[in-house]
């Protein structure tokens, strides 16, 4: 996904902040505005940290490794685990857009979505 604006049509990752966390030495939290147009889907992902976000519209699909589907809409709270395999991240709508925020915990300057062969660098 890209970091540009959303448009129709097009995903999209905007990176909304990304501060230090007080008191967690090494470790900083980023927020995200993702959007997915209709039937849209991440590649298979892992995640080096936590996640917790919210459904603003649409339907999102998440499943990991070992894990059912799960569907979420419009008002749930999302958990992204780390380190587990992603294996399902779209928009499980084919007709409406699918906007939410995600904010991840991760080591100060880390990504935090990463393919799955892929390791974060060392601090």
């Amino acid at each position: 996904m890209s970091d540009a604006p959303p448009t129709t049509g097009t995903a999209s990752r905007t990176e909304l902040m990304r501060r230090a966390i007080p008191g967690a030495e090494n470790l900083e939290a980023v927020m995200y505005l993702l959007s997915l147009p209709p039937g849209a889907a991440a590649p298979a992902h892992r995640h080096p940290g936590i996640g917790v976000g919210y459904v603003l519209e649409g339907v999102y699909e998440s499943q990991y490794e070992g894990e059912e589907l799960k569907r979420f809409t419009a008002g749930e709270s999302i958990y992204d685990l780390a380190y587990t395999p992603h294996l399902i991240a779209r928009n499980g709508c084919t007709s409406k857009p699918l906007r939410f925020i995600m904010t991840f915990i991760v080591a100060t300057g880390q990504p935090t979505i990463l393919s799955l062969d892929e390791r974060a660098a060392s601090s």
